[in-house]
């Protein structure tokens, strides 16, 4: 991957965050950086909490009017939208597993349906890979791109993910593939893998994800991870999930998710980490959730946290770590929790943070609300939700605009129910 084209994404990203402020009727600076970002948030007018963007309204807002359509999917099917460099070509390479063998046509949008010019078939679980060539195909973009549709049909289609190629050889294991928009429904699916473990494993073009229908995805874990141009996923069930560790990590343009059922998730370990223009998330439960370290560690556009249920949290590390538009939390039911290091790390304009109090027996863990905005209303409000607990643990909030206000009374607050107060 090219430092130009990475420049590129980081500009959308952060284009895209500017343009979700605007929406709400924020005030947007001449220069628009990423270091004024977090000062655009907080000049949304009337002090209500922004609300979270309806990923359908931001698709059909912010999808390119010279793309192709793409056709509603049938049961068992897959529609990718691939881009390819006028006058160049395109290589694609992915495997799908489902019962028997699967059909795979090229070809382009007629009205609302689709047109093959090609088609092939391949073996459940083996790499399917061809070259389009931009000469083949029609319906250019203002970009410079032609684009050419892929459809993928078979009986009881379960899986899809990139592979590499064999003509790509530097770097071996290339696999992001120019694929702007995935749409597809698979009723008997356990995973569409978009994102892997680094760029070049990721499709890093793709803007919109739609997953219609059921499902039986229950690892959605790195599922968009390092996939950087991704604005909306307009749809996806995630009912069965259990695993969502890393699933929008570093999806730095990400504006808006669909509502999802997490009923079933344990692991939400860096689910938005990286998440640098998401200005809100929606409801989210978080009852069983033990793993919540990272969850939105870099979302630096984020103002407040939704309602979590943090019982059954015992990590969370990091958790809002460098969250600087970051205003308040919800209440936290750290019952339960061993590790909070760094949990709110360079929230710099954090007014608000409570405990559940009512947390017998907890050995508590070290807390560190360091150059936070508390100011004395604030830190008094947290020192009485303090539990009592047995660990002695290290509560900093040194470098807040209250505690100078603070009374010798007030600062013993935290000793008395075993906390060691750092100033």
């Amino acid at each position: 991957m090219s430092i130009r084209r990475e420049i590129d994404r980081i500009r959308d990203s952060i284009a895209a965050a500017y343009t979700a402020v605007s929406e709400r009727g924020g005030t947007i600076p001449e220069a628009q950086t990423c270091g004024g970002l977090a000062e655009a948030v907080r000049s949304i007018p009337g002090g209500a909490p922004v609300l979270p963007l309806d990923p359908a309204e931001v698709y059909r807002a912010a999808r390119p009017a010279d793309w192709m359509s793409m056709p509603e999917p049938g049961e068992n099917e897959i529609y990718l939208l691939v881009h390819i460099p006028n006058g160049a070509s395109s290589l694609l390479a992915f495997t799908v597993t489902c019962t028997g063998s699967c059909v795979v046509e090229t070809g382009e949008a007629e009205g609302e349906g689709f047109q093959p010019l090609t088609s092939m078939q391949c073996a459940s679980g083996t790499v399917f890979e061809t070259e389009l060539n931009a000469s083949e195909f029609g319906h250019p973009t203002g970009t410079g791109m032609r684009q050419a549709l892929v459809r993928i049909t078979g009986q009881d289609l379960r899986s899809w993910e990139t592979a590499v190629h064999s003509k790509k050889t530097a770097p071996a294991n290339y696999k992001s593939w120019n694929i702007v928009e995935i749409s597809c429904r698979m009723p008997s699916g356990t995973g569409v893998r978009c994102g892997n473990s680094t760029d070049t494993d990721s499709l890093s073009c793709l803007r919109f994800f739609t997953w219609r229908g059921k499902n039986n995805l229950t690892d959605a874990s790195k599922m968009f991870n390092f996939c950087r141009a991704l604005t909306a996923v307009v749809e996806l069930d995630t009912s069965l999930t259990e695993n969502m560790n890393s699933m929008f990590g570093s999806c730095t343009a990400l504006a808006a998710v669909p509502q999802l059922e997490t009923g079933c998730t344990v692991n939400m370990s860096s689910m938005f980490s990286g998440c640098a223009g998401l200005t809100a998330v929606p409801q989210t439960d978080t009852a069983k959730v033990t793993n919540m370290s990272g969850m939105f560690s870099g979302c630096s556009a984020l103002t407040a946290s939704p309602l979590l249920n943090t019982a059954s949290a015992t990590n969370m590390d990091r958790m809002f770590y460098a969250c600087g538009a970051l205003t308040a939390v919800p209440e936290l039911n750290m019952g339960k929790t061993t590790s909070a290091s760094r949990t709110f790390y360079n929230c710099y304009h954090l007014g608000s943070v409570t405990l559940n109090p009512e947390t017998a027996g907890w050995a508590g863990t070290n807390l560190e609300l360091a150059r936070c905005s508390l100011n004395r209303g604030a830190l008094t409000a947290l020192f009485n939700s303090l539990p009592v607990i047995t660990g002695g643990k290290r509560l900093d909030v040194s470098g807040n605009p209250g505690l100078s206000e603070l009374t010798e009374e007030e600062l013993a607050l935290p000793q008395s129910r075993g906390w060691v107060l750092y100033t």
